[in-house]
């Protein structure tokens, strides 16, 4: 029987990007804005 529960996934595979455990591969979109407006000035 199939079961109902669903796994959840961050996007990124593992296998594909190592670094995808330690998090290193989805950015955070504030540090990103707060980055390019000091990159700005």
């Amino acid at each position: 029987m199939a079961s109902t529960e669903v796994e959840r996934r961050s996007g990124v595979d593992v296998e594909e990007v190592p670094s995808a455990e330690w998090g290193w591969s989805t950015g955070s979109l504030k540090g990103y804005q707060i980055g390019g407006v000091l990159a700005g000035l």
